[in-house]
């Protein structure tokens, strides 16, 4: 028990090196987000599924924002088809503002040319803004 105490602090040590001297992009795309060209991210709470996150080319993604890719709910009830897990991905599209503190559900689909206020709890998909 000890010792997996031990591997934890040093891997988090690490991961915070990492981030202080490659960046929180290149931080991201290692724990698998994918992301686009000309992005700016100033949170690194990508969840427990990283991988299963896609952001677009022109993205800003503002501090504390929590990206949700699953519910946790599951433990205490099952769906219709008996499944204890529910996992779905998070796309952003691109030129999308995320502003503070916003959470972002499972499944959610923010299009182009978005802009999400802060503090919001998006839980359905959001369509592109289409400028005349």
């Amino acid at each position: 028990m000890y010792s997996m105490r031990v591997i934890k602090t040093i891997n988090k040590v690490l991961d915070l090196i990492y981030l202080k001297f490659r960046g929180k992009i290149k931080y991201a795309r290692k724990l698998g987000v994918k992301i686009g060209s000309g992005c700016r991210i100033y949170s690194v709470e990508f969840g427990s599924e990283p991988f299963l996150i896609s952001i677009g080319d022109n993205v800003t993604i503002t501090a504390g924002v929590k990206f949700i890719t699953h519910d946790g709910s599951s433990w205490l009830m099952r769906d219709e088809k008996g499944r204890r897990f529910y996992f779905q991905p998070i796309q952003i599209g691109n030129n999308v503002f995320v502003g503070m503190n916003s959470i972002i559900m499972p499944g959610v689909k923010i299009e182009d040319n978005v802009i999400v206020a802060a503090g919001s709890v998006v839980t359905k998909s959001i369509p592109a803004v289409i400028f005349p």
